[in-house]
């Protein structure tokens, strides 16, 4: 009997393992491609990303800087803090700076004035950031963490 409650013990070890692989890959990945898709001027943007557990973050930091290609450091950070909270912690991950609104909505004077926004949206993020990479969480981001996890 007692082989069988190891067995039993073993079989949910690895699945809670495997659970919190899979929500912690997919919840990297959907930041890694918000980060990605964040319109870089100065890229204090960028660099403001915040993953938060319990309640979202309220930092805000105009002198960060990210000039890492695709914001990669500040990615890699927060993978980092990601892969440290297991499944089933609520978790959050958050931009302050105030135009963040402007380029999610698309809320630039239009016509534009700059040449840099189209209808009021950046022409680096025509369709905003974080709408767009939320639609992709149960097709591409979850299907991904799951294979990838699977396949270890």
């Amino acid at each position: 009997m007692a082989d069988f409650a190891a067995q039993l013990r073993a079989f949910r070890n690895k699945a809670v393992s495997r659970l919190n692989a899979i929500v912690q890959e997919s919840t990297v990945n959907i930041t890694t491609a918000i980060i990605e898709r964040t319109p870089i001027d100065t890229t204090a943007l960028r660099a403001n990303w915040q993953f938060t557990v319990g309640a979202p973050g309220s930092e805000i930091d105009y002198s960060l800087r990210d000039l890492s290609p695709g914001g990669s450091a500040t990615a890699a950070a927060l993978a980092e803090q990601i892969r440290a909270v297991p499944a089933g912690s609520v978790t959050f991950v958050v931009n302050n700076l105030p135009y963040i609104r402007t380029i999610e909505y698309g809320l630039y004077p239009s016509p534009s004035r700059s040449g840099r926004t189209v209808n009021g949206f950046s022409t680096q993020a025509p369709a905003g950031v974080r709408s767009i990479t939320a639609i992709e969480w149960k097709t591409n981001f979850v299907p991904a963490a799951v294979a990838k996890v699977m396949s270890t």
